[in-house]
């Protein structure tokens, strides 16, 4: 969600926020590592948890659009990293963000 997060937002949750968990050895906690991480997931349209909370867990996840093209929900699809390999993130992600894009519709995005 942090990123569709407008900047003077995104600067407020870094104040409030200065001290992030780190739960693994992949959580991105710095706010250089966030941002590059932001730049990556709104290029790509998706993102993916790659055991940033947990080992063995991969995460692919999505935005949904409300009527005025406002982020307010997402979806989410988890898995054990031995069945969630590259080529089934692959085919996750298209299944996700076609999903993603069919309920944003339904909310009334354009």
């Amino acid at each position: 969600m942090l990123s569709h997060f407008s900047e003077a937002k995104l600067e407020q949750y870094f104040q409030q926020v200065p001290n992030r968990q780190k739960y693994t050895d992949y959580t991105v906690t710095t706010e250089k590592e966030i941002k590059h991480a932001i730049t990556r997931i709104k290029g790509a349209g998706y993102s993916i948890d790659n055991e940033e909370h947990e080992r063995g867990i991969r995460c692919v996840a999505a935005p949904v659009y409300n009527h005025v093209g406002e982020v307010n929900y997402g979806v989410s699809v988890t898995g054990p990293l031995d069945r969630m390999d590259d080529n089934k993130v692959k085919h996750v992600v298209e299944l996700l963000t076609n999903s993603c894009h069919q309920i944003s519709k339904e909310l009334g995005h354009h």
